[in-house]
């Protein structure tokens, strides 16, 4: 008996030793990429079309050249629309409200919100969440004559995260969507849904939709996620 707890202990050790190395190592990659990250953005002063992006460093479109984050494939999309990007890596919904731009009523035909990942990840109080989201969806729509949103995924899903913390980052991952939708139907805000359960998950044991880190999406991972805002 002695000899099996030993073993077991031995075991859960070497488990935790090892994610702690390789947890190491994935943020140095995430630090180096953030580093390089840069936000697309096009300013056309006489656009027809306007478009406001405005979140963390999916917004900025880190882990991939930012023509091939959303914001640069709207660009590609709508080629005389001029995109204003105030993205910044790291932030929360509470940055993001506090850095809107305080602009006219409906200064912008489309307003674009990528927030929310990073509450989810460090946890934020809920409350606090859901009180800042809430305004920042008011003082949004009061900026733009449409205004959509999205967060994230299933975070529990990106293999950065080795087990338990997966199945905490589902679980967060859920608790907060509820908020999100909750709080957007409530304001007219259009929610752009991407969460899927694993069984469903178009990114489930593929590491081509993840950057380097694992955690940032790539290229081919933006792209999903923007099919999603395309049909909208």
């Amino acid at each position: 008996m002695y000899f099996v707890v030993s073993a077991a202990a031995a075991a859960i050790l070497l488990y935790v030793l090892f994610q702690s190395i390789r947890s190491f190592l994935l943020v140095r990659k995430s630090l180096k990429l953030v580093g390089v990250s840069r936000r697309f953005e096009r300013d056309i002063p006489d656009a027809k079309l306007r478009i406001l992006v405005i979140g963390d460093s999916t917004g900025v479109g880190t882990g991939s050249e930012p023509q091939f984050s959303i914001a640069g494939r709207l660009a590609s999309d709508f080629p005389d629309a001029s995109i204003q990007n105030e993205s910044v890596n790291g932030w929360k919904v509470a940055d993001a409200l506090r850095n809107l731009p305080d602009v006219p009523a409906k200064s912008f035909d489309i307003i674009l919100l990528q927030i929310g990942a990073n509450d989810i990840m460090r946890g934020t109080p809920l409350p606090g969440f859901s009180a800042a989201l809430d305004s920042l969806f008011k003082k949004s729509t009061a900026a733009g004559k449409r205004v959509f949103a999205l967060h994230s995924g299933n975070i529990g899903l990106a293999p950065f995260f080795p087990w338990p913390l997966s199945v905490l980052m589902r679980l967060r991952t859920l608790r907060y969507r509820s908020e999100y939708r909750r709080i957007a139907e409530a304001n007219g805000v259009t929610y752009v849904d991407l969460y899927h359960e694993a069984v469903d998950d178009p990114f489930q044991g593929k590491h081509e939709f993840y950057a380097p880190d694992l955690l940032h999406l790539s290229a081919k991972g933006y792209g999903e996620w923007y099919r999603s805002v395309k049909i909208l």
